[in-house]
Formats: C-alpha cells, sequence, structure tokens
C-alpha cells in the first residue's frame, strides 16, 4: 500500500497490475481497493503492443508487475466513487472496449448466488471447500472466483496456467467439490 501511495495513487486512480497468476494478484488487488483505488488487471501473456494498448486506454497512475510499483507519467484518469476494477469487452464487434465494475454491483451479484448457499446449515467442524482458480486472473471467471471464496470465506488455490493433469492434481489433492472453466477445458 504504502508504495501505490509513494507512487501518486490515490482514490479513484487506476492501478494496471501485470504479474502472473497467483496469490500475488490477490494481494495487488486488495492493495489496490485499500486505497480507494481501481484495479486494471493485465494479463502478463499479453504482447508488449498490447500491454501498452491497455495503458493507454485506462491511462492509469501506476503498474504493479513483478519488478514492484512503477507511477506513470501520463495524465491519469480519476474514475467515480465505488468502481471495483476494469475487464474488457470480447471484441467482437470490433477491439475490445474497457468496461467498469463497481464494488456494489459485484457484492450484489456475490451475495444474491452465496445467500441460498449461506441459508442452509452449515457443520462448524467442516470447513468451506477451497475455490480452485484455474483461469487467468486477468479475466471476469478469475476475478470472481477470487472474490466468491473470499466472500464465503473459502481458501484459494490459484493455478498459474491451466494443464490437465495440473487442474487434476489440484483437485485430488484440496478435494475440489466444484469450479468454473471454460468449455474447452
Amino acid at each position: 500500500m504504502t508504495e501505490l501511495v509513494g507512487a501518486g495513487v490515490d482514490e479513484g486512480r487506476a492501478v494496471a497490475v501485470r504479474l502472473p497468476d497467483g496469490p500475488e494478484v490477490v494481494l495487488a488487488m486488495i492493495a489496490v481497493w485499500s486505497v480507494g483505488a481501481v484495479f486494471v488487471p493485465v494479463t502478463d501473456r499479453l504482447p508488449d503492443a498490447e500491454v501498452d494498448r491497455v495503458l493507454d486506454e485506462t491511462r492509469p497512475a501506476a503498474v504493479v508487475g513483478v519488478d514492484g510499483v512503477v507511477a506513470r507519467d501520463a495524465p491519469h484518469v480519476r474514475h467515480e466513487p465505488g468502481v471495483a476494477f476494469v475487464l474488457w469487452t470480447s471484441g467482437t464487434s470490433g477491439r475490445p472496449k474497457p468496461v467498469l465494475h463497481t464494488h456494489a454491483a459485484y457484492l450484489e451479484l456475490l451475495d444474491r448466488v452465496l445467500g441460498p448457499l449461506r441459508s442452509k446449515p452449515r457443520d462448524p467442524a467442516k470447513p468451506p471447500s477451497p475455490n480452485l482458480i484455474p483461469v487467468s486472473m486477468a479475466l471476469n471467471a478469475g476475478i470472481y472466483n477470487a472474490l466468491f471464496g473470499l466472500r464465503a470465506g473459502a481458501p484459494l488455490v490459484i493455478m498459474d496456467r491451466f494443464t490437465p493433469g495440473g487442474f487434476a492434481e489440484l483437485v485430488g489433492r484440496h478435494g475440489i467439490r466444484s469450479t468454473v472453466l471454460p468449455p474447452t477445458a
């Protein structure tokens, strides 16, 4: 957090996070939110030209990467209060475009799904099943799964890259009972 503030990040400013999938992405996302900023996930698999396009369109105040937090000099955008993160459209009718997601809308979505699960009696001796995240943390599915697990009080298991063998091994090792996968997986 201190590094973000030192880089000029404050409320409403975008912060691009370009890290390999893993717990560091979740920690960076929470750090960004803790200073009131907006999380902009950028997969570390994007070519540099695409990363530049994302940075040009979102105009973040800083970029978090494997080498730490780097402030950006370009004019920064200030988002409205409550904006949580920026994701991209699928680009079916042109280039992908940034889409803003709010904290309130995402909490409502999570609680709508968790509500029926919470209404059932839970055995206090049986902890929540870990939440396996087999997709990129730069995708809505990755962010949703991480936030769902955290909101449910479940541990997170994050795959750095999906492979069928790695997925099967993690399911067995952690006793995963449900997860979200794209159709091709």
